[in-house]
């Protein structure tokens, strides 16, 4: 994981593979205690379950609330 500052002075991190190449750009964050705590959140993530949600049948279906609430205790 990487840390930058904006231009306009809000954080972002980038999560890049072995080779150097960018696999993701995070949201903006208003603090560095904020893009911490996402990274954190995405550190956590990488260590659940891959689950195939094209599969005709998967285990888990979350509604839009529980998404919702997914991201809010990322940040």
């Amino acid at each position: 994981f990487e840390i930058f500052k904006s231009t306009n002075l809000m954080y972002y991190f980038v999560l890049k593979a072995g080779n150097g190449e960018i696999i993701a750009t995070s949201e903006l964050y208003r603090t560095r205690n904020g893009v911490k705590k996402g990274i954190a959140a995405v550190k956590k993530c990488l260590l659940a379950t891959t689950v195939d949600m094209t599969a005709k049948t998967t285990p888990y279906r979350f509604s839009k609330k529980q998404i919702e609430n997914r991201k809010e205790e990322a940040k």
